[in-house]
């Protein structure tokens, strides 16, 4: 009897195998057209640091609202991130290649955790990382992919700036009030990435001017000139960091203290500790945030300003060295 009850067991977990491995393959073996073709290729992510970052997030967040919250799902979010990012460093452009070498990968990866072991497998978390990555490009869903709303409520087209969207957006913050509660969204990674950039151009000085995005000096923010605020957004980009940091006054806490109520304080040490969990994106929100008070996002009475906002810190600064 106890055979009998061994060989069912084996039977049951062959079934499972195969089928995870079918679904694979049956994603990969469909008819290709030219257009499917375009849809399954990676070309068009080309940040890769930040398109793995963001495909782990996701896969920590799915695990836990469709299971709950444990340890294992940021080590499975951080080997999918750590396997993407490989993957297009390796010159893995093909969506369904890359498919395998997550999937392959996270069979090397444990999913067992004294404080609870995962109810997924490699190939399921492959199988999401490949609908997600599709989501990612903007490309048309299939119904196979399940309830997706949870990513895309986020996970909008790139709109590029335009003169509308900044009137439009330079017309919502222009209250106090209303920039500090877009102020407490970033922080807590809910807003729109795209309105950031037009954001970050605004204190830089561009400006519409009918249907164009212009520079103008005499608002640009102190001591910066024509700058690209995607390399601001981009954690990666280290040099573009230092450059922020330059602008911030030595003793920290003076702007630790006006972001710290902004978020809470345990979510801004968090934030801010990679021993803790920190990703290289919670890093440079939290260096934009200081950049911004610094700037007077937060506390100039007017928004876009009318002229060039001279920080106290650096302004001393300046003078400082003029007395030398």
């Amino acid at each position: 009897m106890m055979l009998i009850f061994i060989i069912l067991l084996c039977s049951i977990a062959l079934i499972h195998s195969l089928r995870i491995k079918t679904r694979v393959r049956t994603r990969l073996q469909q008819p290709v057209f030219a257009g499917a073709m375009e849809e399954g290729s990676l070309v068009k992510l080309s940040t890769y640091s930040e398109d793995a970052q963001w495909l782990g997030t996701q896969i920590t967040k799915w695990l836990n609202v469709e299971w709950i919250e444990q340890p294992v799902h940021e080590k499975i979010g951080s080997a999918c991130s750590d396997l993407y990012k490989v993957g297009r460093e390796s010159g893995i452009t093909d969506l369904g290649e890359m498919l395998m070498e997550i999937g392959t990968g996270l069979e090397g990866v444990s999913f067992d955790d004294p404080e609870g072991d995962a109810y997924v497998n490699a190939w399921d978390v492959a199988n999401k990382c490949s609908d997600l990555l599709m989501l990612r490009m903007d490309n048309e869903l299939c119904d196979c992919m399940g309830d997706m709303s949870m990513f895309q409520q986020k996970e909008k087209k790139e709109k590029g700036i335009d003169a509308e969207l900044m009137d439009e957006l330079a017309s919502n913050l222009a209250g106090t009030f209303q920039r500090y509660k877009w102020m407490a969204r970033f922080l807590d990674d809910e807003e729109d990435k795209n309105d950031t950039a037009i954001v970050l151009a605004l204190v830089l000085g561009f400006r519409s001017e009918g249907k164009e995005i212009v520079f103008d000096a005499t608002k640009s923010a102190y001591g910066w000139q024509e700058s690209n605020v995607y390399a601001m957004l981009d954690s990666q980009d280290k040099a573009m960091g230092a450059r922020m940091e330059r602008d911030l006054p030595e003793d920290e806490e003076s702007t630790d203290i006006a972001i710290e109520p902004v978020v809470g304080i345990e979510m801004y040490k968090q934030m801010r500790d990679p021993e803790r969990g920190a990703s290289e994106w919670d890093l440079r929100r939290v260096l934009l945030a200081k950049w911004l008070y610094v700037h007077g996002f937060m506390t100039q009475e007017t928004f876009p300003a009318e002229t060039t906002f001279i920080p106290t810190n650096l302004a001393e600064e300046d003078e400082e060295d003029e007395d030398n």
